[in-house]
């Protein structure tokens, strides 16, 4: 069996050189610092599971949807995040994002018609309701913390409702 390894993009993807000591101090070791692009996922007018194997995706929700839409977290595992964007404005409809399992903890910051709030978890929460009239820009980030509990954060943009936790 073959491998095919194209050294152009190897050079192209390397973005520079660290120059780190070995362990007594003497010789200078030169590791490689990649290029990263993230993978956008875009979601229509459906309910989306995200794969723990999209780790780092963007998810973009590109459509105003014509009925409430979940989006499925996978079950937490240390180190996975995903973030969550709006490119269009959702006037009607909800977004529901939840977690299969374990609990989502954190807090956004809702910006509506009428102010500012700190919306928060109470720590035992496993969705959370971004309410109708989603502006573009909104944005959360999910991480999870452990191989129990995903963290939120992030600013929904409405101009008149905020998310809330349940």
């Amino acid at each position: 069996m073959a491998i095919k390894f194209d050294f152009n993009r190897l050079r192209t993807g390397v973005k520079s050189f660290l120059k780190i000591t070995d362990s007594a101090g003497s010789e200078v070791v030169h590791l490689p610092t990649f290029r990263q692009a993230r993978n956008v996922i875009t979601v229509g007018d459906a309910n989306y599971t995200i794969l723990d194997d999209d780790s780092g995706a963007i998810i973009n929700l590109a459509t105003a949807t014509t009925a409430d839409r979940t989006i499925t977290l996978p079950a937490a595992n240390a180190g996975l995040y995903y973030d969550i964007c709006w490119s269009v404005a959702s006037d009607a409809q909800a977004t529901i994002i939840e977690v299969p399992s374990g609990a989502l903890l954190g807090c956004v910051t809702a910006q509506n018609g009428t102010g500012t709030t700190i919306v928060q978890s109470d720590l035992t929460d496993t969705k959370i309701t971004v309410n109708d009239n989603i502006e573009q820009g909104t944005v959360l980030r999910f991480f999870a913390l452990d191989s129990t509990n995903w963290v939120v954060s992030g600013v929904v943009n409405s101009s008149d409702a905020d998310p809330a936790f349940s």
